[in-house]
């Protein structure tokens, strides 16, 4: 793991499995590696990565969590659920998660700030299933492949926005998270 880091650091970018379908991940402070991650899948920059954290306290250090959202969060994270949140220091939103795969949140922590991370494929495709697959299609456009056994579900997070006090789901994924309001 000391060597992902040196490689994010560096502003390399790390295909990862998760929970759900395998990831690219970049430091979200690097604006090079950032810029590499919508080259390498074609993507707009209109459409911003989600950010995964170890923790909700690494999280509330970027986002406002309103207290009636809570209880979704000790519900489904870590878990397959992206929430949008509003940004705590300026306006804004920011889509995060807390993965499942605790090697992951390990990495994350070690790393000691959120990545930014994409799933791995051409923007407007099917994500990819698993890193072999990632690894033919980019080859070495990645700068390291994390590779080890994960199940995941195969199919990309929920996404839900609680930045307007009330909760809008965006995408359906596996998790169907009850309404807070």
């Amino acid at each position: 793991m000391k060597k992902i880091v040196k490689i994010l650091q560096k502003g390399g970018i790390v295909a990862l499995p998760t929970d759900t379908v395998p990831g690219l991940a970049v430091d979200p402070e690097n604006s090079s590696a950032v810029a590499r991650i919508y080259s390498l899948k074609k993507r707009t920059e209109n459409k911003p990565l989600l950010y995964m954290t170890d923790s909700i306290p690494m999280l509330e250090q970027l986002v406002f969590i309103p207290e009636q959202f809570r209880p979704l969060l000790d519900k489904y994270w870590p878990g397959a659920l992206t929430v949008i949140f509003p940004l705590k220091e300026k306006k804004g939103t920011l889509g995060a998660r807390i993965p499942a795969v605790p090697e992951i949140r390990d990495l994350i922590r070690l790393y000691g700030k959120p990545l930014a991370v994409t799933s791995a494929n051409l923007s407007g495709t099917t994500p990819m299933q698993n890193i072999q697959d990632v690894k033919k299609k980019f080859r070495n456009k990645i700068d390291f492949y994390f590779d080890f056994p994960v199940k995941n579900s195969r199919t990309a997070s929920t996404i839900v926005d609680i930045s307007r006090k009330k909760m809008k789901i965006l995408r359906q994924g596996d998790i169907i998270p009850a309404f807070y309001s």
